[in-house]
């Protein structure tokens, strides 16, 4: 009676168009269901049901947010666009930047960064100017520094580093990914537990296929012309969209791909539209468009040259060219008209990320005190179970 088939596991009849289970020949009870069921491949086939493919890549699975190829490429697209009195800096220092900083500091500032370019001779404060870089640098390499020390012992290579990520991702049971560590790697109890602790979540927008599986050739000789684009943005100082222009031909290689990929599997717009996992109130202005498109294709003889998209934009023009407000800032700006100079020190001390919760945001917007007693909040016991949030509305 108390027995539940796990939300991962789906329906226990294979074959079916909504079911993913891997599972044994023959009648599941709940008394053989760990026999009969293989829980960690249901489960990582249940989350990539829900993932989206490749954004430019057709039919390809994206990476994890968290796997080391997406989040080098991350920091690479980000660092390349960096500029020194206008110009991007050379591929030598980049790399620099990438080894000796980012390498070696899970969290990245915009400092961090200049400190480094000055030590290098690249950078003279107060002379030079540094562009292309956010105050906030939005990317890291956190899991390149999680797994460095396995990877250095040479107890885990970087594929099977991959996959564990890959794993930790798909998973919320971390008893069972504890043991398939200790199963498939052979790694101690200690490592295990260590990386069973990693809290990994959510997929990007790329594949592997994209950043690392295509290359340019020539049409002749077959002879390589440009090599990967993660090779290409590594030995470069390019980002994807200016890999992905005319210049280069990464795009029109992804246009024969795609076409291949379109031809070999016959699909409608509405089942392409529902692999994207479109919401359905934008599909209908999909399927219009492409409609729209095709009968100026019947009319003209020929596709469009170029088909342009109108957005809806503020007509003010007052936020033109201007950044968003960070909530940090605004809540600054609260208590600098609330003249709660205390609050504002602490709030000096926090980090953007840290705003996001809203149990610090409430804290700071509530001047520090409950909003029933007028006591004050204990900031040092605010994350634990002695504060709840009370949800007017709800």
């Amino acid at each position: 009676m108390q027995f539940r088939v796990p939300y991962y596991v789906g329906p226990l009849a294979s074959g079916g168009k909504h079911a993913w289970i891997s599972r044994k020949t023959g009648r599941i009870t709940p008394w053989n269901f760990n026999d009969m069921v293989d829980r960690d491949n249901s489960e990582n086939d249940f989350i990539r049901r829900m993932t989206a493919t490749c954004t430019y890549a057709a039919g390809e699975d994206v990476l994890p947010k968290n796997s080391l190829l997406y989040t080098k490429f991350m920091v690479l697209n980000e660092i390349n666009n960096i500029r020194i009195n206008g110009q991007r800096i050379d591929s030598q220092t980049k790399q620099g930047l990438f080894e000796n900083v980012f390498m070696q500091n899970r969290k990245v500032t915009a400092k961090k960064i200049r400190e480094y370019l000055v030590s290098q001779g690249k950078f003279i404060e107060g002379k030079d100017k540094l562009d292309g870089i956010d105050i906030t640098v939005k990317s890291s390499l956190k899991p390149w520094i999680d797994f460095r020390n396995l990877m250095n012992r040479g107890i885990l290579t970087e594929e099977q580093a991959e996959e564990i990520i890959l794993r930790i991702t798909a998973t919320t049971d971390k008893g069972r990914l504890k043991k398939w560590l200790i199963s498939n790697y052979h790694l101690s109890t200690d490592d295990a537990v260590y990386i069973s602790k990693l809290g990994y979540t959510d997929f990007g927008r790329l594949s592997e296929k994209l950043l690392n599986g295509i290359v340019v050739t020539d049409p002749v000789s077959g002879e390589v012309k440009e090599g990967t684009i993660i090779e290409a943005m590594w030995n470069g100082c390019e980002n994807l969209m200016e890999l992905l222009s005319a210049k280069h031909g990464y795009y029109a290689v992804l246009e024969q791909m795609n076409s291949e990929y379109y031809a070999e599997h016959k699909k409608s717009i509405m089942e392409r539209l529902s692999d994207m996992y479109v919401p359905t109130a934008v599909r209908r202005s999909v399927v219009r468009s492409v409609e729209i498109a095709s009968e100026l294709k019947k009319l003209t003889g020929r596709a469009p040259d170029k088909i342009f998209i109108e957005m809806a934009r503020d007509n003010s023009g007052d936020l033109k060219g201007k950044r968003t407000i960070s909530r940090k800032a605004k809540v600054r700006e609260y208590l600098k008209a609330m003249k709660a100079d205390e609050l504002i020190a602490e709030l000096d001390s926090k980090s953007e990320g840290e705003l996001r919760g809203d149990k610090l945001y409430l804290y700071f917007m509530q001047l520090g005190k409950c909003m029933y007693s007028g006591e004050p909040i204990d900031l040092e016991s605010l994350a634990t179970k002695a504060y709840d949030i009370d949800h007017i509305f709800p």
